[in-house]
């Protein structure tokens, strides 16, 4: 197997599994602008409830970071591309902060 390939395929992997991390922590914000509770992961039952719309935003964040990610360390990556790559990489660092915020406040105050 060519080394090439393997160090991409086992970059990305890891890059998707954070990806689905941090999505989690999206559906947090989305939650917090129409006026829900932003603690929806502290229950199970409320995960299990909303499955639907969490499967819904690793897909798209899943599908749109594939794309940018492939591109952005390639020749054929633009600043539309990169633009849109750091786009979504400081919305799942702003979901986790977000979320990480709430909890504490939750559980500690």
């Amino acid at each position: 197997m060519n080394n090439k390939f393997t160090s991409n395929s086992v970059n990305f992997i890891f890059a998707f599994c954070w990806l689905i991390f941090f999505s989690v922590f999206a559906f947090e914000i989305f939650n917090s602008f129409f006026g829900r509770p932003a603690y929806y992961i502290s229950n199970p039952a409320n995960i299990l409830k909303h499955r639907q719309i969490y499967f819904a935003i690793v897909i798209a964040y899943g599908i749109a970071f594939a794309f940018l990610y492939r591109s952005f360390f390639f020749k054929q990556a633009t600043l539309a591309k990169r633009a849109g790559l750091l786009a979504v990489s400081l919305t799942m660092v702003g979901g986790c902060w977000y979320y990480v915020h709430n909890f504490l406040k939750f559980y500690w105050y």
